[in-house]
């Protein structure tokens, strides 16, 4: 539910073997299924990534999980029609 708080966790890609620095911390994400779609536009629209993908994995009989990811792989600002955002919606 979008209208309720949730947990952010942001995290920036970095070599193998970077240590922490400041109150930075390293760690590795573990692996985990998902359901994936590109987004490009202004952030304000990403919903309508989600509101797409959501009925596909019900229609397919996919459960997803609480957890999902973004990765920003490319980004000219806030209300760019460049940006893009790779979506991932874990699954059970």
């Amino acid at each position: 539910d979008p209208g309720q708080p949730f947990e952010v966790e942001v995290g920036v890609l970095v070599p193998k073997g970077t240590k922490p620095a400041g109150g930075g911390q390293v760690r590795a994400l573990p692996a985990f299924t998902a359901a994936t779609t590109l987004f490009t536009g202004p952030i304000a629209h990403i919903g309508k990534a989600y509101e797409a993908l959501y009925p596909s994995l019900f229609a397919s009989g996919r459960i997803p999980t609480a957890e999902f990811r973004q990765m920003v792989l490319f980004w000219e600002g806030e209300a760019s029609s460049n940006n893009i955002l790779l979506i991932e919606i874990g699954l059970q």
